[in-house]
């Protein structure tokens, strides 16, 4: 998900990813599962399992680990660093989605725009 953040190519893909807390959600979701004793993966079909459980569907999530397309792990006591992590992640998007919120502009466009007033053959009266 992180990849996925950082990727986002238009700042308004990144607000309303961040904005939505979609990432958040999920990350809540995994802790939930994770501390009711599971913790769901896949390669190709994250996003599907993250939405099945945002709606809580487990007869979907039962139907990926059927199709082998997600597995279920046990989440043991000794993954301690595996929610740990968890949980540090969810507080940077927090913090991620608090300061977005003061961004009123684009940055790349401030950028494009100093760009332009610094080259001179696109200078008024000229």
């Amino acid at each position: 998900m992180k990849i996925l953040l950082i990727k986002t190519p238009r700042k308004a893909a990144f607000t309303l990813s961040v904005d939505s807390r979609r990432f958040i959600r999920s990350y809540d979701r995994v802790i939930e599962e994770f501390h009711k004793g599971h913790v769901y993966i896949s390669k190709k079909h994250i996003n599907k399992v993250f939405d099945l459980l945002e709606s809580d569907d487990q007869d979907g999530i039962d139907r990926l680990l059927e199709a082998e397309k997600a597995q279920a792990l046990d989440a043991t006591s000794s993954a301690t660093e595996f929610i740990r992590d968890l949980k540090s992640v969810r507080k940077i998007l927090r913090e991620v989605a608090d300061l977005w919120k003061q961004i009123k502009r684009d940055p790349k466009w401030n950028t494009f725009r100093d760009v332009l007033r610094g080259e001179p053959k696109l200078r008024k009266g000229r």
